[in-house]
């Protein structure tokens, strides 16, 4: 892959020498520099697409963790509007909207600045394949648009709006080496104690299965000795946060930095993730997971949502478990088999660590990026349609070695 990232590189420049117009990519992001899942996504997406010698141009509708208010999004249109003026008529433009609430008012926008892109990018990500409103749905299957989305999951819940190409999350190389670098170290503390950690944006706490989680746990302390962190951005609903406080047993961590985030991820001994799944109003979802594959780089067995895209983001049974249905007892079930196994979970670490470094290889995913751009946006030359055999080689290699080694074990018994 040093090799691909060579050629992309050489060809900009020799793009730029020869006065060649290079790609430009409008990125339409709702947010940028809070945090949080689609957040993450949308810039691994984006640096992969910068490494394919593209220009990206990002307008994101939020920069700080506060309402979207009506002036607010005023003056994102706005900004938008400039920005779609400076691009029109210069290098060929792809749009990516970084979120399906979006769409309308890009679409609107390049159409009232005569904007020509080459490809016009929708992506969706979790709970979103549900929310869309009926003009957005009407627009996307009316307008030349493709459709993105982040699981096989969420192409299914969106077939009948427009076909779903997959882009599966991958993670920056930085992020992905510091994560590595934590996997397989001792974990400190007490060892006859079950250190439980889950992650997700703290105002989101009711949809990702907290207080159902909190209820598993009070169960599960019957039995086991546990305790719980939460962390994430931002703050719990204030209900939930005066429950939580009455709970010794329970930390909260809200804006954990990059380093603490991942030393959390590397101290716990089971990560859980207990997403709701509702498709009518209130809608909630978990489109992929990302949080369950940082999880598992850092030598951490998971255990993914009953329902939705998860599946994409473990191998069930190898490197995590996942409960029968989204009930307590299923979840309290689950909880109760790795409590009383260290050997169970110790042999989900090591096959999490293994599979999840092959699976999520930051060169990997950005083929896979590049292989899209060229077939939407025609940024990529068809030559880099030969890096696909090294792809599969160097993945084939690295499982043999890691199966040699003593690598991921066969299926366990769910």
């Amino acid at each position: 892959m040093r090799l691909a990232r060579r050629r992309s590189t050489q060809r900009a420049a020799q793009g730029m020498a020869s006065g060649e117009p290079l790609p430009v990519v409008l990125a339409v992001l709702p947010s940028q520099g809070i945090g949080g899942g689609i957040e993450r996504y949308c810039e691994w997406l984006l640096e992969s697409t910068e490494g394919c010698g593209a220009r990206v141009v990002r307008v994101p509708l939020l920069e700080s963790v506060v309402a979207p208010t009506f002036w607010r999004k005023t003056r994102f249109v706005i900004r938008l509007i400039r920005v779609v003026r400076l691009l029109r008529g210069s290098n060929p433009v792809t749009v990516v909207v970084a979120h399906p609430n979006l769409a309308l008012v890009s679409l609107a926008v390049a159409r009232v600045a005569r904007l020509r892109p080459v490809a016009f990018l929708v992506i969706f990500h979790g709970e979103d394949i549900w929310g869309c409103g009926r003009i957005t749905r009407w627009a996307l299957r009316h307008w030349p648009v493709r459709v993105l989305t982040v699981s096989s999951f969420s192409a299914g819940a969106l077939s009948l709006l427009a076909p779903a190409t997959i882009v599966v999350p991958g993670l920056p190389r930085r992020w992905f080496d510091h994560l590595c670098a934590l996997g397989g170290r001792a974990r400190d503390g007490d060892p006859q104690e079950l250190r439980i950690l889950t992650v997700f944006r703290l105002d989101a706490a009711v949809s990702k299965g907290l207080p159902e989680l909190l209820e598993a746990l009070e169960r599960l302390r019957d039995r086991h000795r546990c305790c719980l962190t939460v962390a994430g951005a931002g703050a719990l609903p204030a209900a939930l946060a005066q429950a939580v406080c009455r709970l010794s047993w329970v930390s909260v961590v809200a804006d954990p930095t990059d380093s603490e985030l991942a030393q959390l991820y590397a101290d716990a001994d089971v990560f859980v993730l207990a997403t709701r799944t509702r498709s009518a109003p209130p809608t909630s979802g978990e489109g992929f997971g990302l949080s369950l594959v940082e999880a598992q780089l850092a030598g951490t067995p998971v255990v993914a949502p009953a329902l939705g895209g998860s599946d994409d983001a473990f191998v069930a049974g190898v490197t995590g478990l996942k409960p029968t249905d989204e009930s307590v007892e299923a979840l309290t079930d689950v909880l109760e088999r790795l409590a009383a196994s260290p050997a169970l979970r110790a042999q989900l670490a090591h096959n999490a660590r293994l599979w999840s470094r092959v699976a999520f290889d930051p060169d990997r995913r950005c083929w896979e990026v590049r292989k899209t751009l060229f077939a939407f946006g025609g940024m990529v030359s068809p030559e880099d349609a030969s890096i696909l055999p090294l792809v599969l080689d160097t993945a084939r290699h690295s499982t043999q070695s890691g199966r040699d080694d003593g690598g991921v074990a066969s299926q366990t018994s769910t």
